[in-house]
């Protein structure tokens, strides 16, 4: 199982920005949705706007995966939104 991540406008899926699996899935998706409310769709896809995603930043303060979190960050302040397919 993975979650791969792209730019909202990316509606080909030409670039995959970031991709998380197995126990990182479970941990992103479980915290996400105790923390925030946001449930991710582990089969299809789940769209995370701006303003989510600091909600997200906020809740993974602890998050063991940093390249994850930079990730995030990084998409935080260019002002991005994501689409996250799941497998």
């Amino acid at each position: 199982m993975s979650l791969d991540f792209y730019y909202i406008e990316d509606n080909k899926r030409d670039k995959l920005l970031f991709s998380i699996n197995n126990n990182e899935v479970d941990f992103f998706v479980n915290n996400l949705r105790d923390k925030t409310g946001i449930v991710i769709d582990m089969y299809g896809t789940t769209r995370i706007y701006n303003a989510q995603i600091a909600m997200v930043l906020k809740s993974f303060k602890e998050n063991k995966n940093i390249k994850f979190v930079d990730f995030l960050r990084v998409i935080y302040s260019e002002g991005k939104s994501l689409i996250i397919e799941g497998d």
